[in-house]
């Protein structure tokens, strides 16, 4: 798709992809000097078993970037922006479906940025650009406080709003939970604080992959 675009990049260009899903993603930059980064630990550990390099920050500058757009609306804009960091003087390539919304982001994209090229294929779509303002208004990686004092950050599971279903669950468990209890799926902390309520509680173990 990227050669029907007129996009030609050297051999071992320096590479990130971000937050790529699947190693089917990372196939077609396979022969790029790659790294990627993500923050959700099962891709992290199938990514790095089919032979990529995950990196926890980029090791900029690169040749290219590469966004994968990930359902959260305010985390592929911020997406974007990293890439424009990580590649100033490359170019960052977005690649989303449009159940994804890309259609909706590319639209946002060309107020700030002038597309070089776009390929379009069954549901998906590849945009690119070279980096000019750099989307430093689409940063949005500090925390942000919602309801009862919890912080969230884009991206997260319910990052706006404590979710009905846990809200739900947190109002049914006993207020007499004992013992050594562990929240897999902990996400921000909203059932692990109402379970640290309960005095009788010794240990709470918090698991979480994002």
């Amino acid at each position: 798709a990227l050669g029907q675009g007129g996009l030609h990049l050297p051999a071992r260009a320096r590479c990130l992809a971000l937050h790529p899903e699947q190693a089917l993603d990372l196939a077609p930059l396979k022969q790029l000097d790659l790294q990627f980064l993500h923050r959700f630990k099962p891709h992290i550990t199938a990514l790095e078993a089919a032979g990529y390099t995950w990196r926890e920050l980029p090791e900029a500058p690169v040749d290219l970037a590469v966004v994968y757009v990930p359902r959260s609306k305010r985390l592929a804009r911020h997406l974007m922006f990293a890439a424009s960091r990580a590649a100033p003087d490359g170019v960052v390539l977005v690649d989303g479906s449009k159940s994804q919304g890309i259609e909706s982001l590319i639209k946002a994209l060309k107020g700030h940025e002038t597309l070089l090229g776009s390929v379009s294929k069954a549901h998906g779509k590849l945009v690119w650009f070279r980096p000019e303002t750099g989307l430093p208004q689409w940063q949005a990686d500090a925390f942000e406080p919602i309801e009862e004092g919890f912080v969230t950050c884009p991206g997260v599971f319910s990052a706006d709003a404590i979710d009905r279903a846990s809200r739900f669950l947190a109002e049914t468990l006993p207020n007499d939970i004992s013992g050594h209890v562990a929240d897999f799926g902990a996400g921000w902390g909203y059932l692990s604080r109402h379970l640290l309520q309960s005095p009788a509680l010794k240990t709470l173990y918090c698991v979480e992959a994002d």
